[in-house]
């Protein structure tokens, strides 16, 4: 227990206290109602403090906050303004730090991906260069916008050259007039109006004074890299339907690989570069693509010059691989390494796809028998690369799912492509056989035309009534129809054969059906072809039959183009039948 005179004088201090707090308070708020506008009351000041023991930590820490709340009032309107904007920068500046941090990780990020397993890239390309495919990828494949792509391609094309260059110590200075009207897209002056030859001595002059071509410019063309973002560039303009561009560019990339064979090949050169340069093997591809858009576009030399070399140097490689294996591999590796994916590495697996390419052309020329023996020996190496692959079990991946979704075969890829070619062959009978029919049909139009004209003019005479008024006809005309009845019967032989390969094409395809898309591609083309024989003939029952199993197939494989074109032969069918039926009522 205290002391009763302690307990007096604890009550007396804590009553002095509450009564000084009592009239700051009663002061302060005199002095805010008699001058409120600059003016302010704390909460300290307004709200009772609880009583501290602790009196010189309390003291201390009112004493600062008290200091720095005076310099505060003390600031004129001014300087308050500048403090605000200075607290409201900061967070400007945090928020958009951290805004510009994020969005560059997730850029970054975004890029990566796509170079680790959607885009891949030449890897002695800058990140600029990088950058600039995986968005021209981006817009070709996911937002499709085929001119900004364009751009962006362009753009890669000249800061890859750009890089090259540097790279080999080559300046850039009006270079090179041939390679700009190359890869530009303008088209090349039209030989109608040739530009007439310089006079003699202006010629001597300009050969005089022009400098020998530097072999960095044939190293700066060659460049693995580079040729690649061209091949890419190519291939985008042939998939927007520009197939003279992209013809021109391949048709380039081909003809310059023999003299990338020589200057790869050389060890002086290549420790000089350090950079990889295009191989023979890549002008196989680039031949081939070349030759189907010239296809496309009726230029059908360009395109027979372009797979018979092709076709000449799968041969001569594979030949050369056979005599010694090692340098085949190696050449298989390097052939593999600089231009990455979409180049093939099996040059027999080129050979095939050359002879059917070369094939194709052919027939579309009407060399039906050079078509044919192409074919056939396609035929032949696709049946000989088929029973070279072991029969292997489909792997069974249940990882993703409960469902097991089999690996296809290797074997089966073969199978397809034998059908391709059966197919093939057929069709390049039949159209032997309807382009033999139709050339005797016209011969025999103008030989009756000619009879025709004769009878009128001898007409009269007594031989000419009696052969005219006979049921039967002349010796001649009896020899004629004997040889026109074994030419048709020869015909019908040939369309016969023709059907056979096509049913035994279909019914290859169908075997696969569902597991490999190329035999479902083969087997609604097949389809199709019957479905278009058995109209001509007639018989638009079957025929219409033939279209629908053709619109199934071509559904499974997901092949959208030709199933537009199936889907207007089972319409334009259907809409004859209905107008038959329609006629035929009374």
């Amino acid at each position: 227990m205290l002391p009763t005179r302690a307990i007096v004088s604890l009550a007396r201090a804590r009553a002095t206290v509450s009564a000084v707090s009592t009239s700051r308070r009663s002061m302060v708020h005199a002095a805010a109602r008699a001058n409120p506008s600059t003016w302010r009351s704390r909460p300290s000041d307004l709200v009772p403090r609880r009583w501290n023991t602790s009196s010189s930590s309390s003291s201390s820490s009112s004493s600062s906050f008290q200091s720095n709340y005076d310099q505060q009032q003390q600031l004129a309107p001014l300087g308050r303004a500048l403090v605000a904007t200075t607290k409201t920068l900061k967070s400007l500046l945090i928020f958009s730090t951290s805004t510009i941090g994020l969005g560059f990780f997730v850029w970054s990020g975004a890029h990566l991906y796509l170079e680790q397993y959607k885009c891949p890239t030449p890897p002695n390309l800058s990140s600029r260069v990088q950058s600039l495919l995986h968005g021209a990828w981006v817009r070709e494949e996911y937002a499709m916008d085929p001119d900004v792509a364009q751009d962006y391609y362009k753009n890669a094309v000249d800061f890859a050259t750009e890089e090259v260059a540097q790279a080999l110590g080559l300046r850039l200075v009006g270079y090179p007039s041939a390679s700009q009207q190359l890869y530009s897209n303008q088209q090349p002056p039209s030989s109608s109006s040739p530009s007439p030859p310089p006079p003699p001595q202006q010629q001597q002059q300009q050969q005089s004074q022009t400098s020998p071509r530097d072999p960095r410019i044939d190293q700066l063309e060659m460049d693995a890299a580079l040729v690649e973002v061209h091949h890419r560039r190519a291939r985008f303009l042939d998939a927007i339907g520009r197939d003279d561009q992209a013809a021109r560019i391949w048709d380039r990339l081909w003809r310059m690989t023999d003299a990338a064979e020589a200057q790869s090949s050389d060890p002086a050169t290549a420790a000089t570069l350090k950079r990889p340069l295009m191989v023979r093997a890549s002008g196989l591809l680039f031949a081939r693509r070349a030759a189907e858009c010239w296809m496309r576009l009726g230029r059908y030399d360009e395109a027979e010059e372009a797979l018979a070399w092709a076709l000449e140097t799968a041969v001569t490689m594979e030949a050369a691989a056979a005599q010694n294996p090692q340098n085949g591999q190696q050449q298989e590796h390097h052939h593999h390494h600089p231009l990455g994916k979409g180049f093939s590495v099996d040059t027999q697996s080129d050979e095939i796809g050359l002879l059917t390419v070369l094939g194709a052309l052919y027939a579309r020329k009407r060399r039906f028998d050079d078509a044919l023996s192409l074919f056939v020996r396609a035929l032949q190496l696709t049946r000989q690369r088929k029973e070279e692959v072991v029969e292997q079990e489909p792997a069974k991946d249940t990882t993703a799912t409960s469902k097991e979704t089999p690996v296809s075969n290797p074997r089966d890829k073969w199978h397809c492509r034998e059908a391709i070619l059966m197919n093939s062959i057929g069709e390049t009978l039949y159209g032997a056989a309807t382009s033999e029919g139709s050339s005797k049909a016209t011969a025999k139009e103008k030989a009756s035309g000619k009879k025709q004209e004769e009878s009128k003019k001898s007409s009269g005479g007594f031989g000419s009534y009696f052969w005219s008024s006979s049921s039967k006809d002349t010796p001649a005309d009896e020899k004629e129809s004997e040889s026109e009845h074994r030419s048709d019967m020869i015909l019908n032989d040939k369309e016969q054969e023709a059907l056979g390969w096509m049913q035994k094409a279909l019914v290859l395809a169908q075997e696969k059906s569902g597991k490999e898309r190329d035999c479902d591609e083969c087997a609604a083309l097949v389809l199709n072809n019957l479905g278009m024989i058995y109209e001509m003939k007639g018989d638009k029952t079957l025929a219409l039959e033939q279209f629908k199993n053709a619109v199934v197939h071509a559904t499974t494989a997901q092949d959208y183009v030709g199933l537009e074109s199936y889907m207007e032969n089972v319409a334009r069918l259907r809409d004859e039948a209905a107008e038959n039926e329609s006629a035929s009522l009374p």
